[in-house]
């Protein structure tokens, strides 16, 4: 796979992210379930008094693949995939703190779906896509052809 290929398979797991945020991830309780998504969760979760933890969930939930598209376009070299890797890492940990968190404290209320999963696994699918590309991407050091001491130890050859 190229470099360009890469960014876009990158681009399209954070989308996909983006968009699992949205869709329900877990039911309520009674013979009628309401459906709630992962803001509808925090809200719940909040009002638990752990508001601090939900606000932080979101926000890392929401920036962590932000962040990480941004990163393939505005660093260049291999920062832009050792950020993303590094990012990809924190999603994948933040979505099944979270999820376990609330599957453990909100057990009579709300029944988790497996979408948590999902996340988490494209958030890890996310992650060595960008190893991937950390490992083939070209180095300033090997386009020039090696470090100064490869340099100094062919031109002592050549003598």
């Amino acid at each position: 796979m190229t470099k360009k290929q890469t960014k876009f398979v990158v681009c399209v797991l954070q989308g996909l992210l983006l968009v699992l945020l949205f869709l329900p991830s877990a039911k309520g309780p009674g013979a009628n379930p309401s459906l709630l998504n992962a803001f509808d969760l925090a809200r719940k979760y909040s009002d638990l008094g752990l508001a601090y933890d939900a606000r932080v969930y979101i926000m890392l939930a929401a920036c962590g693949p932000v962040v990480t598209a941004l990163s393939l376009f505005l660093l260049h070299g291999r920062k832009n995939f050792g950020v993303g890797a590094c990012v990809c890492a924190l999603t994948a940990v933040v979505h099944a703190c979270f999820y376990t968190s609330v599957r453990s404290l909100m057990t009579g209320t709300v029944t988790v779906t497996g979408l948590y999963g999902i996340m988490v696994l494209l958030a890890v699918a996310g992650m060595m896509a960008e190893i991937y590309g950390y490992l083939t991407s070209d180095t300033a050091a090997g386009k020039s052809g090696g470090s100064g001491r490869e340099k100094t130890a062919e031109k002592e050859e050549k003598r």
